[in-house]
């Protein structure tokens, strides 16, 4: 025999159904996620910049014929 049982269908719809809260849960905790947010954000911006801005220019110095002083775009080719 099984550890996991199956349940019907049946016992499915006798079960009592959950309440859901809209907005959340409490303030304290919507206080708290958003603390988390707002604190979480300077980091991420931080990273997308160390890691955007070069990506960026690899995309564009791949994209023209770059000598060090002057570029001429040559595109996708």
């Amino acid at each position: 025999m099984s550890i996991v049982q199956a349940t019907s269908a049946a016992d499915a719809a006798d079960a009592p159904a959950r309440s859901r809260r809209r907005g959340g849960g409490s303030r304290l905790a919507r206080r708290r996620r958003r603390a988390g947010i707002l604190l979480s954000l300077p980091a991420v911006i931080v990273v997308v910049a160390l890691l955007g801005i070069p990506i960026g220019q690899a995309i564009y110095y791949s994209m023209t014929t770059w000598d060090g002083i002057s570029s001429t775009w040559i595109g996708p080719s």
